[in-house]
């Protein structure tokens, strides 16, 4: 861990590999498809790897799908089961010190 506080202080972000399972990765590469298979098909586009070619084709229509996908992407299950879970709430807190997001998140 203090490998990870000294990285964070240094470069003002940490690298941890592994750090989310095979499940957790699946569970977040559908969601993201699910949302870009959409966009596509609002777009009247259509992609078999919608994590691939398919955000390229939204980009090519319009950058703003981008932007789109960025803020549907964000603010997703998907996403919030990554960045709410307790191993990650506790890795926070140790670098960045415990208790200083104690307002932002509970692990319950």
């Amino acid at each position: 861990m203090k490998s990870y506080l000294v990285d964070y202080k240094k470069n003002g972000f940490v690298v941890i590999r592994d750090f989310f399972n095979q499940k957790e990765i699946q569970y977040f590469q559908q969601s993201t498809s699910s949302i870009i298979s959409s966009l596509l098909k609002r777009n009247n586009l259509n992609s078999k790897q919608p994590l691939h070619d398919g955000f390229i084709q939204l980009d090519s229509l319009n950058h703003q799908n981008i932007h789109n996908l960025y803020d549907i992407v964000k603010n997703s299950d998907a996403v919030g089961v990554l960045t709410k879970s307790k191993k990650m709430i506790n890795l926070v807190k140790n670098i960045l010190n415990p208790g200083s997001i104690d307002s932002l998140f509970s692990v319950v």
